[in-house]
């Protein structure tokens, strides 16, 4: 045992002295690791509370189950040093001088409470929908004096999820963010330039290659990758460890999330400015855009949503989740009912926009009839953008240009960042492309929004194209 730990220490010298490909994470890992063995009390690992119990858990059992494999699997091999201490069967491993047991879980977050957890592993983390599963153990360790929590996981795609929110929180533990002896992270990952395909780096995700994996068929995977988009989602996530966007999405989300921040508001403020709106219908998610048309072909954005408090009720237990947590953290704008708001509304977006070089307000005429004439009445400059083809494919196009060039700004709004990752596409016969989702619950009301608002932006600079019904004119309205 000892000459484990012994290589542990080796190890982690060896990533800190740059002997060993590792990423920063890493790095920062193992330098924490080393800073804990100088400064802490390490007197080894053997925990001698008594009835410890030990649970692996999964999004399914069989999944659980895994994990309690690979421990009953090291208890035979290490026969006789361990064998002789321990008792198992198809169901649980027993330790009975000290009343302790590890078992694997189903995944119902509701069958899991009045557990006593000593230790707690849970199986590939990004792929829990919800973090009920996490939140039940985490809580059952509050009896123990020495709990321990493990969560196991590749990348993956749900950035709202409890698994990138605990790889968030690991960060910033390492990087000195946040002080939290009790919280330790070890990411292998890529560092943010390096390229998937270059081979150099490929151990800094995988510092088992060449032994626990082999090279050749690192290699074979990675040109698939290359060739099929289909196989390249599947190599960044369960090969590099990196997080991106579902398969079918369009926006590469990696580019999107290395997008620049804004500039300064009182910069911002003297460039010409245009706003979209999305009101999609009065049960659902509103999401308004500021553009603003910077120096040097540069796009700066800015985004604000609402959504009615009552209707968090209807939403599946993962979305009520996620709007609840936004709600909470001040990005997602409850207003009071089971519909929306449309004054509320009107008030805030017209503060929004207040003091600013506004040139229009872009809206879809098709949901949004009587909130426009509420804010043409105001005196508000507005034009009416169909979702069309015609007027959304060029802004499409124009913003993953945009972004792919680095000229794209954004404040990484978390709504707008999953909303963003939701969009899908089919091009028509002419190449024309149309914002899609693949579910109900994957909503694009602030990319729609965007769009919108880029589209006036591309018009001429948002000057005037046609012409509005009498009436609509009459307040102020001009149309596409």
């Amino acid at each position: 045992m000892m000459a484990k730990v012994a290589d542990g220490i080796r190890y982690a010298e060896r990533v800190v002295a740059g002997e060993i490909v590792a990423g920063e994470l890493v790095k920062l890992t193992c330098q924490r690791f080393l800073d804990d063995l100088k400064h802490g009390e390490a007197r080894g690992i053997t925990f001698s509370e008594p009835r410890a119990e030990v649970y692996s858990a999964a999004t399914t059992r069989d999944q659980a189950r895994i994990v309690f494999e690979d421990a009953k699997n090291m208890i035979k091999q290490a026969r006789p040093t361990l064998g002789r201490l321990f008792e198992f069967n198809k169901l649980a491993i027993y330790q009975e001088q000290s009343a302790s047991k590890f078992e694997p879980l189903s995944s119902d977050a509701n069958n899991l409470d009045g557990l006593n957890i000593h230790c707690g592993i849970v199986d590939e983390l990004h792929a829990h929908k919800t973090r009920d599963v996490w939140d039940v153990l985490e809580t059952a360790t509050g009896a123990r004096l020495q709990s321990l929590l493990f969560g196991i996981t590749t990348a993956g795609f749900n950035k709202e999820g409890i698994c990138y929110e605990l790889r968030d929180y690991a960060v910033k533990v390492l990087r000195g963010q946040v002080e939290d002896d009790t919280f330790f992270g070890l990411i292998y990952t890529l560092d943010k330039d390096d390229d998937p395909f270059d081979e150099t780096v490929w151990q800094k995700a995988n510092p088992g290659l060449g032994i626990c994996k082999r090279w050749d068929d690192l290699r074979r995977l990675a040109k698939k990758a290359k060739e099929q988009v289909s196989a390249r989602h599947n190599f960044f996530t369960k090969h590099m460890n990196l997080w991106v966007t579902a398969e079918s999405a369009w926006m590469d989300m990696l580019k999107w999330d290395d997008c620049e921040p804004l500039r300064p508001q009182h910069e911002l403020k003297t460039y010409p400015m245009w706003v979209g709106v999305d009101l999609a219908n009065k049960i659902d998610i509103c999401a308004a855009v500021k553009v603003w048309q910077g120096n040097n072909g540069h796009v700066h954005a800015d985004f604000k949503f609402w959504l009615p408090e009552d209707r968090i009720e209807r939403c599946s237990r993962q979305m009520a989740e996620l709007y609840r947590k936004w709600a909470e953290r001040g990005v997602l704008i409850l207003t009071d009912g089971e519909v929306v708001d449309h004054i509320q509304i009107k008030e805030e977006l017209q503060y929004w926009v207040s003091g600013e070089n506004l040139k229009e307000i872009g809206f879809d005429p098709w949901s949004a009839t009587q909130f426009s004439l509420a804010l043409a009445e105001e005196g508000l400059p507005l034009v009416e953008v169909p979702q069309t083809v015609r007027n959304l494919s060029e802004a499409m196009k124009t913003l993953e240009a945009l972004v792919y060039s680095g000229k794209f700004h954004h404040n990484a709004h978390p709504v707008m960042n999953w909303m963003m990752s939701n969009v899908t596409i089919k091009p028509d016969k002419n190449d024309n492309i149309f914002p899609n989702k693949s579910t109900p619950e994957a909503k694009i009301d602030g990319p729609f929004a965007l769009f919108t608002a880029l589209s006036r932006l591309l018009v001429n600079g948002g000057e005037q194209q046609a012409s509005l019904s009498d009436i609509l004119i009459s307040r102020g309205l001009r149309t596409l």
